[in-house]
């Protein structure tokens, strides 16, 4: 007589777990789908939105845990962001939490999606803007495909890694309007405006952070302004503190390469670089032909270019032009120098103390 076979519980127990995980886990790897995109790209450092869309291509219901994903909004740092060329801080909230309820959880039915749109400006220290990146890792906590999910621990998630998903932008500084500008033009102005922004704030750094007992004798602050004295020192950094801000307010780039100064008509002539109207009343920067050959950086550069007519907005003149000229001018008359934009401009892009 056959004898009955004994079964190994244990076994067996295995086996329909290891069938149950091959018949699920497929089901929910093909059938979530992200999408990370722009709502305006007229975005600035006040208002720059993105929209994040999930959709469930599959047949089957699914259950998407909404922790440390876009679809709570800003209850964790849910992207890395990150703006010429720095990583932009996260602001936004962080919070601890008890087990995940029914409700911590977004149903999406079978060919549904589920979007929102979230500002980044208010979670993100986004600087000065410039070129920036924002970066979702796709990590979802917990997905469970069928029936609504009971309240459960975490030590029962069942996480999921969805395709990495990253967008680029040019985020200009806030209040930013273009007149005139090409698109290629903008994209330069986009990064020599917040550039310069950056250069008058480490010019400010730099002077508030020398000790008063080493100012008279600071080399770089008496190469560009001459022989100290406590006022004009205070003039120069108030006035990069100002530069700095000036940049980041409503302003307008304009490049038609005409315009008017209180009713006073100006336009660029051959080898002008830009102009503005003193005083700053119209709030307005013209780019001239000149602008464009510049470097984006160094000795007479784009973004010092930025300083140098910002800082017409707060009292400097151009009584000299020129790296050598503005260092004599610096020797023989300091208080000339101090309102010199070309002066101005030399010490915050910090190019060294010999002339090209």
């Amino acid at each position: 007589m056959k004898k009955p076979t004994n079964i190994n519980t244990a076994w067996l127990m295995s086996a329909l777990w290891l069938l149950a995980v091959m018949f699920t886990t497929p089901v929910c790897a093909q059938q979530l789908r992200a999408r990370l995109e722009l709502v305006d790209s007229a975005n600035t450092r006040s208002e720059f939105q993105i929209r994040f869309t999930l959709q469930n291509e599959g047949d089957q219901t699914v259950q998407v845990l909404r922790w440390h994903t876009p679809l709570e909004g800003f209850r964790s740092q849910l992207f890395e962001v990150t703006c010429s060329g720095r990583l932009a801080p996260y602001r936004g909230p962080v919070v601890k939490r008890l087990k995940p309820s029914e409700q911590d959880y977004a149903t999406l039915q079978p060919g549904r999606s589920l979007n929102v749109t979230l500002d980044l400006a208010g979670a993100y220290d986004l600087g000065q803007g410039g070129d920036c990146e924002v970066t979702w890792h796709g990590e979802l906590l917990d997905v469970a495909v069928g029936a609504k999910v009971r309240r459960r621990s975490p030590r029962k998630f069942e996480g999921y890694s969805l395709p990495q998903l990253r967008l680029s932008t040019r985020l200009a500084s806030s209040g930013v309007t273009y007149t005139s500008c090409s698109r290629s033009e903008e994209t330069t102005l986009g990064q020599a405006l917040p550039t310069g922004a950056t250069l008058a704030q480490q010019a400010e750094n730099y002077l508030d952070g020398v000790p008063s007992s080493q100012r008279s004798t600071d080399e770089r602050y008496i190469t560009w302004f001459g022989s100290y004295s406590s006022g004009n020192y205070s003039t120069v950094s108030s006035r990069y503190g100002q530069i700095a801000t000036a940049a980041g307010n409503s302003l307008t780039l304009d490049c038609s390469g005409s315009g008017q100064c209180s009713g006073v008509s100006a336009s660029c002539l051959s080898g002008d670089i830009a102009f503005t109207c003193a005083g700053g009343a119209s709030k307005t920067i013209w780019l001239c032909n000149g602008f464009w050959s510049l470097p984006a950086t160094g000795e007479d550069s784009q973004a010092g270019s930025m300083v140098h007519e910002l800082s017409h907005w707060y009292g400097t003149s151009d009584h000299r032009y020129g790296c050598k000229n503005c260092q004599s001018l610096a020797s023989s008359s300091p208080s000339q120098a101090i309102t010199n934009a070309d002066n101005t401009e030399y010490f915050a892009e910090n190019f060294g103390l010999v002339c090209k």
